[in-house]
């Protein structure tokens, strides 16, 4: 079973082509956000426009092949979000063979971000394993999220 090397979040990155070297940027650590619902009523209330801004999101995840298994093996992965209240979202998956001794995976997520409406921790989960067998082998990056509570504005209070 491939062996699981490192996985990181990032809102973007590069890579030399010449020497296969990965650069990250902004690597994500924290997710702060308020809930839409309450700043929709507010500037429906002021007239005023909504304006969302999305953060891209990198996930960069590199296996090592163990020396026992063979380059020629085909294998499975999956990219998915582990949510705070438990539940899952695959959000990228695929198959692939070892090139080399390690591979290396790149999901780019541009675009809202399914969160959940409340704070926690929210993993992004890596996992591998050989076609068609039943163990998969994973890491997680953790992120936090915290979701600001909406505050009485004047209006709501009499």
């Amino acid at each position: 079973m491939p062996k699981p090397i490192y996985i990181i979040c990032s809102q973007s990155g590069t890579e030399d082509k010449e020497t296969g070297f990965v650069s990250i940027f902004n690597v994500v650590e924290k997710f702060q956000t308020s809930q839409i619902k309450s700043i929709e009523a507010e500037a429906i209330r002021e007239g005023k426009p909504i304006i969302m801004q999305y953060v891209p999101l990198r996930v960069i995840s590199t296996w090592m092949l163990e020396k026992f298994e063979s380059k020629s093996n085909d294998y499975e992965y999956e990219f998915k979000f582990i949510f705070p209240s438990g539940k899952t979202a695959i959000f990228s998956k695929g198959m692939f063979k070892f090139d080399k001794d390690f591979h290396r995976f790149t999901a780019k997520i541009d675009g809202p971000l399914p969160l959940e409406e409340q704070s926690g921790l929210l993993l992004i989960q890596c996992r591998t394993r050989m076609a068609d067998s039943g163990e998969w082998a994973s890491h997680e990056y953790p992120i936090v999220i915290e979701i600001d509570q909406p505050s009485e504005s004047k209006q709501d209070v009499a």
